[in-house]
């Protein structure tokens, strides 16, 4: 990550902290071979979430569907003058876009 103010591994450290905190439920719910409680089974849908993030393959494709929703909004926002001009008068209002 390449964010100012920020140490490059941020979200690494992050994770390993989180990580860290799953394995004493790991570690209990393998000698219990079930659940012990909530937390137990959350830890494992936290564990699952770490794991499909950081896929590569995963990534791209929720970036795929981020790119096929946002190029589907520009269509429609682009589909006739009078529809844009009422986008970029509700941009200008909401403080996106400089007055003229």
């Amino acid at each position: 990550m390449d964010v100012e103010g920020y140490d490059p591994n941020h979200v690494e450290d992050g994770m390993a902290e989180i990580e860290g905190e799953i394995s004493v439920h790991l570690a209990e719910m393998i000698e219990a071979i079930s659940f012990p409680s909530e937390a137990h089974f959350s830890s494992v849908m936290l564990l699952m979430g770490n794991v499909a993030v950081r896929n590569p393959r995963f990534r791209s494709m929720t970036e795929n569907f981020d790119l096929k929703v946002v190029n589907g909004i520009m269509k429609m926002m682009l589909q006739d003058k009078g529809r844009f001009d009422d986008s970029v008068k509700q941009a200008r209002a909401n403080g996106a876009l400089s007055p003229r």
